[in-house]
């Protein structure tokens, strides 16, 4: 079995239209909302933690997009099993 890699950015920077996932404004706006709140989540989480006001909390930072982007292409009926570093799935699901 060979894996394929999907590449939309160039080595140049520069992307491929072509590639861009058909998404509206709108989505594409929500999708990014919700990327800066678990980036927020994550941040209050980790100044509660370092409080002692929690017992623990994995950072996710740098991780948000490969969260979203995953939940939000779920289909009905479809399971997801998040992680210790994963609060955007949750975030997302609340949708």
């Amino acid at each position: 079995m060979t894996s394929q890699t999907l590449t939309i950015l160039g080595s140049d920077g520069r992307y491929d239209e072509k590639k861009e996932p058909e998404l509206s404004q709108g989505e594409l706006t929500t999708l990014y909302r919700f990327m800066v709140l678990t980036r927020v989540l994550r941040d209050r989480c980790m100044i509660l933690q370092r409080q002692g006001r929690i017992g623990f909390f994995a950072p996710c930072l740098a991780q948000e997009a490969a969260q979203i982007g995953s939940a939000y292409a779920l289909q009905p009926g479809d399971w997801i099993f998040p992680a210790f570093r994963e609060p955007g799935l949750f975030l997302i699901e609340m949708l």
